[in-house]
């Protein structure tokens, strides 16, 4: 009965009295890891490069949506970092953040946070980034991540260090509590702070 409610919402005609103000567009849906608790099905083959392709939308729904935007958040379900589509949002946002205020905040894991990603970043309009980090040691990060806590550390770090000197990005890192990782709560606040 749920499911029927609803598909008579989302297919049904809309007329609304005013355009929305908070986005969130899709710019890729690819991602570097493998996270356990990650809510994409992996029959959806989101590691497969060539099943995103969102280019042409960007321009569409950029020039629809974007005018009476106050808020606008890149990420959704795959890594921001990993495509040209999320570069090319960023751009168009910068147009409109160039005229009046335009909060724009991104979730990343930190793995692809290298050098010219910073910098990148840090010339853009982003308002907020959110590492997502789960963990606050090697061995946990590496069961529920699979990734390279080391790796993510480091980037971390440098980026915190260059936005103190030429930023003026909010950074907050993000841990999802669960049964693997709860018992490092404290040691994560600590992380954080070590970090900078």
């Amino acid at each position: 009965y749920n499911s029927y409610l609803l598909h008579q919402d989302l297919f049904r005609s809309v007329v609304t009295s005013s355009t929305p103000t908070f986005f969130t567009f899709e710019t890729s849906a690819i991602c570097n890891m493998k996270c356990n608790m990650c809510v994409v099905d992996p029959k959806l083959k989101r590691y497969d490069l060539s099943r995103i392709k969102t280019s042409d939308k960007v321009d569409y729904l950029y020039d629809q949506l974007m005018p009476n935007a106050t808020k606008l958040q890149l990420h959704a379900t795959g890594e921001v970092l990993t495509g040209k589509d999320f570069w090319k949002a960023l751009d168009k946002a910068k147009v409109i953040s160039q005229k009046r205020p335009l909060e724009i905040e991104i979730f990343t894991n930190g793995q692809l946070l290298n050098d010219e990603n910073i910098n990148k970043i840090l010339s853009s309009p982003l308002t907020d980034v959110v590492i997502s980090m789960d963990a606050a040691s090697a061995k946990t990060y590496s069961h529920i991540r699979g990734g390279d806590f080391s790796n993510l550390c480091n980037n971390v770090r440098k980026f915190i260090q260059k936005n103190a000197e030429s930023g003026n990005i909010r950074i907050a890192l993000g841990m999802v509590l669960m049964r693997e990782n709860i018992e490092e709560l404290v040691d994560f606040v600590r992380l954080a702070s070590s970090l900078g």
